[in-house]
């Protein structure tokens, strides 16, 4: 009859467990831009950044689809020990003057990094780049776009806290 009992108690606290787990992982939905009123920083943060775990495994196309603000410039990033490989990219929607003035403003300006699953290689992502001027155009689109996010972060610059 203990047996029963224990096997019963620990039967409930493995299905509350699992139900708990369950609601945790749960997808945040995601908010159209329009319902963020011009806060396009709460927009990255909530529809984007907080549903990162969505993008995982998917091309970079279906997150530019969901972020719904143009892309206007990019910059790559290479590693220390693996110098031919570039492991991230950072999208920013607007020029580096622009940038530049947020931040003398202390406003934190959107700069959304993107780790790829499989780094790509140096030598054609900086072409790439020097042929565009890190603009983001149709064809740094057509590669970018295909290639697997790995993980989904925010350059932060606290300002806002």
């Amino acid at each position: 009859m203990n047996k029963l009992l224990i096997i019963l108690l620990l039967s409930l606290t493995a299905c509350s467990t699992l139900k708990q787990q369950s609601s945790n992982n749960k997808q945040q939905k995601y908010i159209k831009l329009e319902k963020f009123k011009g806060d396009t920083l709460s927009f990255v943060q909530n529809s984007i950044l907080n549903r990162k775990e969505f993008y995982k495994g998917k091309e970079l196309n279906v997150l530019l689809k969901d972020l719904a603000i143009p892309i206007v410039h990019y910059t790559t990033g290479v590693t220390f020990r693996h110098k031919d490989q570039s492991p991230h990219i950072s999208l920013y929607p607007y020029n580096d003057t622009e940038k530049d003035k947020k931040i003398t403003k202390k406003e934190d300006p959107i700069i959304i990094t993107i780790v790829w699953q499989t780094p790509l290689r140096t030598s054609y992502v900086d072409s790439l780049s020097i042929r565009n001027k890190s603009n983001w155009t149709p064809e740094v689109q057509e590669y970018f776009g295909k290639q697997i996010v790995k993980d989904i972060g925010k350059v932060n610059f606290s300002f806002n806290k």
